[in-house]
């Protein structure tokens, strides 16, 4: 009999026996008898991994102590690198009832068997901790015979939530590690294996033997339950978050400024984040803070200093309300951080709120419904909400201290000002500050002296005019005999857009501008007098290299000097938020600015090849502006052996794949270095060294091309990527290196019909030595798209030119993955048909020298009514008997609750009927903050067959990490 049980996060959990009754022959079921790997000690790097306890000052662990067991029995699972014994899960029996006797007593004793075995000893019953190559196996063994219930309590301590399933019981907490306690099974010494119901009963798991089940059992007998641990991938580093940073705001205290912007690292929500900068220029806190993470979405914030403290303001668009609201909070000088609650809301949307500041008051500006509403704060609360203009868009506002606001706002196609007074009454009408031809918009208002200073855009330059305190505009020009508000400040070629304007003695005027074509946009400055006159020239803050691009530059004054701030994507990924601060003559004083979205690094899109001993582990890392690729030794207990860098070329490396050519790793990413994406490659040897420490350069293609997989076979690697140099969209190309690191066969095109053909995975078929290559093939219409597949020799020939249709199924089948065993391969996609996204796939084979489909239908493997995504497929068996193809997918089933989780099951190689997980799949990991976008590996060893998973999870409050579990098949 095959039992399946599944590990935690890089701590492996193993299969130490049988979970349910004897199942028909074939059939493979979740193991019930789940142990917890404890941490191991490695000898070298490709040996087996010794086991055994090490003596520690308060009880028992290994050198890494990510899992221990204290002086009075207690097993402490510690996640993470930094192994915080006060950040830990703690598991404690704490109850024994049988034959008339509670024990809740600490173990009299304990006793170190062989350096692998810690024996617990209480009156009439040990609990024995077994330290294998495969997990810490946990048993409470009972020598004499019993005739009445057995009850064993075990309570857990550090956990936020305990949650159960056929699977287990789940013990998570955010900032601890996260142990899986599967199904207990009662083994008599006959053999005779019962399964135990295991009751969660708020913090204690209560497992109870029935008192007929403990009579006709043979004697000794014990209980043997399951249990796992988790830990991430490395301790963080702060630095480049890795997530978008966009829509930056900043406000001048006197003495430091504070930067606030939306940030999108916690996840599929955005949240509102800032950075204290000092008065030089420097970061004064080492990451970057919140300011609200609350659910849904948070945008547009808006931050002045008002009243001794920061005011800041952003739309706030909770989910599932159609709408967004205006919310505000109040920070100190020193970052503490006070929610001020809703300023605005109503049934429609309330958005792209602007501050302006009068003393100690300011006025709260924005847009609803194409409408221009306003709020006064009186330096403590907001006040009711009021109208400014019936029609209007993006407003912008400034107060003249001894006076009115002045609100400008975008109507239609000419740029209107209103003044409102300090209390929140309009001032006289509406009037236009300039009606010029064409469009007018993106207005900027600020107080330069004596006057409101507006500036916008009209005909892609950049114009502005002051406008008295009386509303009168007072520059004009005459265009087509008619007077229009407004005199040019920016002229140059293409593009002049998203001006920001702020005066004291003189003014600031920042843009992002497209003038320089090989650049994209830059972010320009030019300083003027507070009449508009020019001061200094125009000049160049920031530019992307040829890369991507600067935009929404925003300026404050501080003094006679000003800080901008930008959102750039100088490095081709995620726009992080920079600044330099500006002198009075226009000089950018802080070179290529200074990075202010800082925080955890994002880990993403993970990958895993094994050779015969482990794993190796790739994926992209932001810990450095421009992502590098980051690869990490895995032992076969799934504890991380060592760490390294694969390339840390200039620009971004991303989307990592890797494959074992039988000598060396491949592994093969997209690169920007050249300023588009590229293809590259390095080989890293069994001592993880990184062979081509530059990188392979696969293809330099005109535009993009983005990897998709990698895959050995035969003494050569093909690597497949996405290739956009055609005129009908993406298509997908190949090239094989041999072992040495030389590219056997050029860059060739795999599948270049009409429409996109992307999305490619490839596997290896060792009985007939060819490639097959699938991929999702839009040829059908764009939104039709379709799994095709072709095979590939050994020598970069496309042996079906035209492609082999898997699945033309109604909607669209998208993301397919591949893999080979037993003969066969398994191709499974994500599928549209029926109206929400379900896993399918299909079984193909070589025969008579063509590829056949056989389930030309495709098999449904889900059917949850939620959407499952992202399937990934491996084959693996255990000596070559009893194989399967196991499978794991993104699923969002319990997305209100734990956003979306990993879900797996078990496909017979043979007959591609599910084995283990049915349609509903397994539990591999619903941990709470989003998983997703997984990855497996199989491999085996010895008895035992395994599969890591890898894949991303958000961490409240942190950042994106990959994390892994192990699935095992053991032979029992």
């Amino acid at each position: 009999m095959k039992l399946l049980a599944w590990g935690a996060c890089l701590i492996v959990i193993a299969s130490c026996g049988g979970g349910a009754a004897k199942p028909d022959a074939g059939d493979v079921l979740p193991d019930g008898v789940v142990a917890l790997d404890g941490p191991l000690v490695d000898a070298a790097p490709d040996q087996p991994d010794p086991e055994g306890f090490v003596a520690t000052g308060d009880g028992w662990g290994a050198p890494n102590d990510s899992i221990a067991v204290e002086a009075d029995g207690t097993l402490r699972i510690v996640g993470g690198a930094a192994q915080d014994p006060d950040a830990a899960i703690r598991l404690q029996t704490t109850r024994l009832a049988f034959a008339g006797n509670t024990i809740t007593s600490a173990p009299t004793t304990i006793s170190l068997i062989d350096n692998t075995q810690l024996v617990l000893h209480r009156p009439d019953v040990d609990e024995r901790l077994t330290e294998n190559e495969d997990g810490l196996h946990q048993e409470w063994e009972f020598a004499a015979p019993i005739t009445t219930d057995i009850v064993v309590e075990v309570t857990a301590t550090g956990a936020d939530q305990i949650s159960q399933d056929d699977g287990g019981v789940f013990i998570t907490s955010e900032t601890r590690a996260g142990v899986h306690y599967g199904t207990a099974t009662w083994v008599d010494n006959a053999g005779v294996r019962t399964p135990i119901t295991t009751e969660v009963i708020g913090a204690t798991l209560r497992m109870t033997v029935p008192a007929a089940v403990a009579a006709a059992s043979a004697y000794p007998a014990k209980l043997d339950p399951t249990l796992g641990a988790e830990t991430v991938m490395d301790t963080a580093v702060n630095g480049p978050s890795g997530a978008l940073s966009q829509m930056p705001a900043v406000a001048y205290s006197g003495s430091n400024f504070l930067v606030v912007w939306r940030d999108d690292r916690n996840g599929r929500n955005s949240d509102i984040y800032a950075m204290r900068v000092s008065t030089a220029g420097a970061v004064l806190n080492g990451a970057a803070f919140a300011i609200s993470t609350s659910a849904g979405v948070q945008s547009n914030p808006t931050v002045a200093f008002v009243n001794g403290n920061y005011l800041v303001a952003w739309e706030d668009f909770k989910l599932p309300a159609a709408d967004a609201d205006i919310r505000a909070a109040r920070v100190t000088t020193g970052g503490t951080v006070t929610q001020l609650g809703v300023v605005a809301a109503t049934t429609a949307a309330e958005t792209k709120p602007k501050l302006g500041v009068r003393g100690t008051a300011a006025m709260l500006v924005y847009e609803q419904a194409g409408a221009v509403r306003g709020s006064v704060y009186n330096g403590t609360t907001f006040g009711a909400t009021f109208a400014i203009a019936a029609a209007g868009t993006t407003p912008a506002v400034a107060a003249n201290p001894a006076g009115d606001y002045l609100v400008a706002f975008a109507d239609t196609t000419d740029v209107k000002g209103q003044r409102v007074s300090s209390a929140g009454a309009l001032v006289g009408a509406a009037f236009p500050v300039s009606a010029a031809a064409g469009v007018q918009s993106e207005p900027t208002v600020t107080f330069g002296g004596s006057n409101f200073v507006v500036a916008f855009t009209s005909a892609s330059n950049i114009f502005g005019t002051r406008v008295s305190t009386a509303g009168v505009v007072l520059d004009t020009r005459t265009e087509n005999a008619v007077v229009v508000g407004g005199i040019s400040l920016v002229t140059a070629a293409s593009v002049q857009q998203r001006p920001s304007l702020v005066c004291g003695t003189e003014c600031l005027l920042v843009w992002q501008d497209r003038r320089n074509s090989a650049t994209y946009f830059d972010v320009y400055s030019k300083v003027l007098t507070t009449a508009l006159a020019g001061v200094s020239a125009e000049t160049v803050v920031a530019s992307a290299g040829g890369v991507q691009g600067q935009f929404e530059p925003v300026a404050v004054l501080a003094g006679t000097a000003y800080l901008t701030v930008w959102r750039d994507q100088r490095d081709a990924g995620a726009g992080y938020v920079y600044s330099t601060r500006i002198s009075s003559a226009g000089a950018a004083l802080d070179a290529g600015g200074v990075l202010l979205a800082r925080g955890a690094n994002r880990q993403s899109s993970p990958r895993a090849a094994r050779n015969s001993n482990r794993w190796l582990l790739v994926w992209g890392d932001s810990r450095v502006a421009g992502d590098d690729i980051h690869a990490a030794r895995v032992r076969n207990g799934g504890s991380i052996l060592t760490a390294m860098t694969v390339s840390s070329a200039t620009q971004q490396q991303q989307q990592p794949g890797t494959s074992w050519d039988g000598s060396n790793h491949i592994v093969a990413w997209s690169d920007a270095r050249n300023g588009n994406y590229d293809i590259y490659a390095a080989r890293v040897n069994t001592s993880d060294l990184t062979l081509d420490a530059a990188g392979i350069l696969i293809t330099n293609a005109a535009n993009d091309q983005f990897l998709n997989d990698v895959e050995s076979g035969g003494n050569r690697t093909l690597i497949v990527w996405q290739d956009r140099r055609g005129t009908t969209g993406f298509d997908v190309y190949g090239a094989i290196l041999n072992t040495t690191g030389g590219i056997a066969v050029a860059p060739f095109a795999i599948a270049a019909a009409t429409g996109d053909q992307n999305a490619a995975s490839v596997a290896f078929d060792t009985t007939n030595n060819v490639f097959v290559v699938v991929w999702q093939d839009s040829r059908a219409g764009a939104n039709e798209r379709d799994i095709y597949a072709a095979r590939v020799s050994t020598t970069g020939t496309v042996l079906d030119a035209n492609g082999v249709l898997v699945s033309a199924a109604t909607s669209s089948q998208l993301t397919p993955d591949i893999a080979f065993g037993n003969g066969r391969f398994m191709a499974v996609w994500d599928d549209r048909r029926n109206g929400n996204a379900d896993i399918y796939g299909a079984r193909l084979r070589i025969s008579g020298g063509a590829l056949l489909v056989d389930d030309a239908a495709g098999i449904q493997y889900t059917a949850n009514t939620a959407k499952q995504t992202a399937p990934v497929v491996a084959f693996t068996s255990q000596n070559n008997n009893a194989s399967g193809f196991v499978t794991a997918w993104s699923d969002e089933r319990n997305l209100a609750a734990t956003g979306t989780d990993i879900y797996g099951n078990i496909i017979n190689s043979t007959t591609g009927a599910i084995l283990a997980g049915g349609a509903s799949g397994f539990v591999i990991s619903t941990n709470a903050g989003d998983e997703g976008n997984p990855a497996i590996c199989a491999g085996n060893r010895g008895n035992t067959a395994r599969a890591l998973v890898s894949y991303q999870r958000f961490f409240a409050g942190s950042t994106m990490r990959v994390v892994s579990r192990r699935l095992l098949y053991t032979e029992i």
